[in-house]
């Protein structure tokens, strides 16, 4: 009886220790979205702080290296940048700041959304909550990652009352000389 008692306990380990290990991993064996800190978490990209709000997005390597983001569009430009072993990115839902897989994410663009870089475009766990946008910002648009990555952004310094306005002036970087306009690919 001892014998079976110390099997038991020993396969009741083993399931606790793969259960935790499957939770770090996070979803389909990806690893798990960490924590923002905004004391010390600076952009890759434009080297700002990261808040730890909706905007926040992170980039986390094979190798467990995580990168954060204090904008959608300086992870994508980051990565269109730069050859990278990516096991998965992650974006925030612009509602409820959950952690949401790039992949799988819905998105809306309106210029005059304020965004910490300019951008413009929020992240969202689900098509419909990006639709919903349309209420406040009707001349923005729903739009898919590919949209995202595909469309050409030209960042403002401020929101606007209207679509007919001319552009602000655009953020300056610490990176000097980075530009940060351009297609997102």
């Amino acid at each position: 009886m001892r014998f079976g008692k110390r099997v038991r306990l020993l396969a009741m380990s083993v399931l606790v220790a793969g259960s935790v290990l499957l939770t770090a991993c996070g979803s389909g064996g990806k690893p798990a979205a960490v924590a923002v800190n905004p004391e010390v978490d600076v952009c890759m990209l434009c080297n700002m702080a990261v808040a730890d709000d909706e905007h926040a997005t992170q980039m986390i390597l094979a190798d467990g290296t995580v990168y954060k983001y204090d904008d959608i569009g300086c992870m994508l430009q980051y990565a269109a940048e730069n050859e990278l072993d990516v096991a998965v990115m992650y974006v925030r839902d612009a509602h409820t700041k959950e952690w949401v897989d790039l992949e799988a994410a819905a998105f809306f663009y309106d210029e005059t959304i304020q965004t910490p870089m300019g951008y413009g475009v929020l992240s969202f766990k689900d098509v419909a909550a990006a639709e919903a946008m349309l209420e406040k910002y009707p001349y923005g648009s729903v739009m898919s990652l590919s949209d995202v990555r595909d469309h050409v952004f030209s960042r403002h310094s401020e929101p606007h009352g209207d679509h007919g306005g001319e552009l602000h002036e655009e953020h300056s970087s610490p990176r000097a000389g980075h530009d940060h306009e351009g297609a997102l690919q």
